[in-house]
């Protein structure tokens, strides 16, 4: 069934948004991306107001907002607000967006207007740690002088992005150590053919690392971590984790440590397949909604 769609703001992956909206025959509608390249030219832009006035379905970025008061805009010239999307909001329309705070969600409430939060989504979770591994894969290439491939690398942590990227590391021929706090998640490193090790025993003696990816949300690596590190003028750590991230940087930066921040590295490096992974999510939704 084709439906309205109105897609505001964000990065590139909302423009890719778009484009496949109206590819798979929907009627789309874009705000606040006037400065996008990528946006068809068939796809009409309106003021904000009157883009959501016009939608069965209003797809806001990820993250929506930063500050809880305007959109996530990269593309506007203009600021946008979430006050707008809420005034103009039809009762029967679904709002969708990603990364919400409490404050969008309790102002949405307020309101009584629903809003889905795409991120929240398992499938969407799995499916967007495919190009976060990519993504990490990039970095580390860049960053070094050497091959993955004989590398010994330590990926913390093993939920979704710690699964996919220590596949991908064995693929390439790296020499994979994984760690983890459960024992079952611990058996399926072992299983998976990566040297397993219990979180809390990363760097109970000294270690060296050429490589370092965290993924787990929490400071692991605090100054006495770093400090176990033998080769700290030549390991590289990458942090995937969402905040308040995995590593004291300002500790590793004092001990001449490199390390990287890499946040929403899926709009960054494949935000196309990453608008994929948005709609398909999204069509989920709608249609859980339909069915009540």
């Amino acid at each position: 069934m084709n439906m309205r769609y109105t897609v505001v703001g964000g990065d590139d992956r909302q423009a890719y948004l778009a484009n496949l909206l109206t590819r798979d025959g929907h009627q789309v509608i874009c705000s606040g991306m006037e400065n996008s390249t990528i946006v068809s030219r068939e796809i009409k832009a309106k003021p904000l107001p009157e883009a959501v006035l016009a939608a069965d379905i209003v797809v806001l970025p990820l993250p929506a907002t930063r500050d809880g008061v305007t959109i996530n805009a990269n593309n506007s010239y203009t600021r946008l607000y979430l006050a707008e999307v809420f005034d103009n909001l039809q009762d029967g329309v679904i709002a969708v967006g990603g990364m919400l705070d409490r404050k969008l969600t309790e102002a949405a409430e307020a309101r009584g207007i629903v809003i889905y939060d795409y991120l929240k989504r398992e499938e969407m979770s799995i499916l967007n740690a495919i190009p976060t591994a990519e993504g990490a894969l990039e970095i580390a290439i860049r960053e070094t002088d050497f091959t993955l491939h004989s590398s010994k690398c330590l990926v913390s942590g093993y939920g979704r992005i710690g699964k996919i990227l220590s596949k991908m590391l064995m693929d390439l021929g790296a020499d994979v150590t994984v760690s983890a706090r459960k024992c079952a998640d611990l058996a399926w490193i072992k299983q998976a053919g990566c040297r397993a090790v219990h979180i809390s025993g990363i760097f109970a003696e000294e270690k060296e690392y050429d490589i370092i990816f965290n993924t787990v949300p929490d400071v692991i690596f605090d100054r006495h971590a770093l400090s176990k590190i033998t080769n700290k003028e030549s390991v590289l750590i990458i942090d995937l984790a969402s905040d308040p991230g995995g590593i004291d940087i300002e500790a590793a930066g004092t001990m001449g440590i490199k390390s990287i921040r890499a946040l929403s590295l899926p709009g960054k490096v494949a935000p196309k397949t990453a608008a994929a992974i948005i709609r398909d999510t999204i069509y989920n939704i709608v249609q859980e909604d339909k069915n009540g």
